[in-house]
């Protein structure tokens, strides 16, 4: 059972967790930003500052459901 989940955090947000990492080229949050969820559907998408909880629920809930729209889907549902 796979579901393909957007997770969508704010441009500077990441530029931070890249420069504190340490280990990415600089310059790559911003260009992943711009480009990663091009021509992409998803069967979730979260926001990254919701916290764990509430994204952990959403996944449960989506995974639960029947409402799926990514390729992954067994049948686009």
């Amino acid at each position: 059972d796979v579901m393909f989940v957007a997770v969508h955090c704010a441009l500077d947000l990441l530029i931070e967790r890249e420069q504190l990492r340490g280990d990415r080229p600089i310059g790559s949050a911003q260009r992943d930003y711009e480009t990663v969820h091009i021509g992409k559907v998803y069967d979730l998408q979260l926001d990254a500052t919701a916290g764990t909880q509430i994204n952990v629920q959403r996944v449960l809930d989506c995974w639960r459901g029947d409402r799926r729209a990514s390729s992954f889907s067994k049948s686009g549902r």
